[in-house]
């Protein structure tokens, strides 16, 4: 038997795992699936020695301070311990190949060798309308007093059934304000229900942009108030209303072609 001599040995020590959930559709049941797709990621802020790996749903983070060469033969185990290190602010920016998620800026403190997550929202365009019905709009607010695009907010909705108990959905908008909730989760009504209709409240909330990359950072939110679909210049935070399940329900400011929103 040939016996191999080492002389060395190269340690190399990852640094942090993320990992990428799709924070889209109802809350309220399950758990957020991670993304299949592999990331484009592009780091704008970290220290030199910093790289990453990414594959589907994650990114390796790794950082060659941490590497070491041990120099008398084999390594044990001993030898191979993760060092201890100071955690560091990393910054950068996250894309869809595909398309079907939307982008965002992201900024974590990372280090230690433990995993961590980042959330993105579908985009309009691969967002699925089925029989269960959704909620869409546009998004707008006023600047100068005229309307200018509400982009990337974070929408929420909660439909409370006649029977069972309420159900949170959430969406993103885009770049344009249009967003679209489906209701896929909420039950179908039978001939026995109390009512026709479901009781459904939204909410809006401003994710911060990146000041160079103009992207969101659905991490960083402001809440605002949202416009009354019957009475102009009425202002509160949140909009109630009635949803026929099975239906597309557009939401609309009164008098208005799309949803006027402004800070709280």
């Amino acid at each position: 038997m040939t016996s191999v001599n080492v002389l060395e040995t190269p340690i190399r020590h990852g640094l942090d795992l993320v990992e990428l959930f799709d924070g889209s559709g109802c809350t309220s049941v399950g758990i957020p699936a991670r993304l299949t797709e592999t990331p484009r990621i592009r780091l704008t802020s970290g220290p030199k020695s910093l790289s990453l790996t990414t594959k589907p749903g994650a990114l390796v983070l790794k950082s060659s301070a941490l590497d070491d060469l041990y120099e008398e033969g084999r390594a044990g185990q001993g030898d191979m311990k993760y060092p201890a290190n100071v955690p560091v602010a990393v910054q950068g920016t996250v894309e869809s190949p595909s398309g079907r998620y939307n982008p965002r800026f992201f900024e974590l403190t990372v280090g230690n060798a433990v995993v961590r997550s980042l959330t993105l929202f579908r985009s309009v365009k691969a967002t699925e309308m089925r029989s269960a019905g959704a909620v869409i709009g546009n998004l707008v607010s006023l600047v100068d007093g005229s309307p200018v695009v509400e982009a990337w907010a974070k929408v929420s909705l909660v439909v409370t059934p006649t029977v069972g108990t309420a159900l949170t959905f959430v969406a993103q908008a885009d770049a344009r304000g249009d967003f679209v909730i489906p209701v896929n989760r909420a039950p179908a009504l039978d001939k026995d229900a109390p009512s026709s209709e479901y009781s459904a409240t939204l909410s809006v909330q401003r994710m911060a942009l990146d000041a160079d990359s103009r992207l969101p950072n659905p991490a960083s939110l402001s809440a605002l108030e949202i416009e009354s679909s019957t009475s102009a210049d009425s202002f509160a935070a949140s909009l109630s209303f009635k949803l026929t399940p099975g239906s597309i329900k557009q939401l609309v400011s009164a008098n208005r072609t799309s949803l006027l929103v402004r800070p709280a």
